[in-house]
């Protein structure tokens, strides 16, 4: 079996995210999730996955990401939420 190095298992990014496999699944095959397939193994670029979770996943995804987590309170999430916000907007404003 080949190695990729940079490319996660589904069960590596289930475990990252803390969200079900069958969830990750399903969110590759509605494309919500970048994916690639290498050999017939599906698997999530590591640096696609980063991209996306700064990027792409918007404030109402990251409400939708959370409630998949079984750890996490809402609260905290609301919390990460307001953090990530505020980091935002401080970025955005160095870049002025």
């Amino acid at each position: 079996m080949k190695k990729y190095y940079g490319y996660l298992k589904l069960w590596e990014v289930s475990q990252y995210l803390g969200i079900d496999l069958e969830e990750i699944e399903q969110m590759i095959e509605t494309k919500e999730l970048p994916s690639i397939t290498l050999d017939g193994d599906v698997r999530v670029p590591w640096d696609k996955l980063e991209d996306w979770l700064d990027e792409e996943v918007d404030e109402s995804e990251l409400g939708k990401l959370g409630k998949h987590l079984t750890d996490v309170k809402e609260k905290d999430v609301k919390a990460f939420v307001k953090d990530e916000k505020s980091t935002a907007k401080k970025t955005s404003k160095k870049k002025k």
